[in-house]
């Protein structure tokens, strides 16, 4: 779930952001394969939760992360 999350981001974020942005795709991995099983979806690859919920993070995560002009890093919502 990790190595999906940061795919999108990987050039543009620092090590610990890298972390952080795994860190939070396994709790959406998580939620995601929870809330699948309470819905009855039959996912049993568990591929959206891997590649859609964490991937979806992924690319909101360089908003928040990106090196110069992230939110968390420089207080400018420029990317978001």
């Amino acid at each position: 779930a990790g190595l999906c999350a940061i795919t999108a981001g990987c050039a543009s974020v620092d090590m610990w952001a890298a972390a952080a942005i795994g860190l939070f795709a396994g709790c959406i991995y998580s939620l995601a394969r929870a809330s699948l099983r309470r819905l009855k979806v039959d996912d049993v690859v568990n591929a959206f939760s891997v590649h859609g919920a964490c991937g979806l993070w992924g690319v909101i995560a360089v908003g928040f992360f990106n090196h110069e002009d992230g939110l968390v890093v420089s207080g400018r919502p420029a990317l978001l």
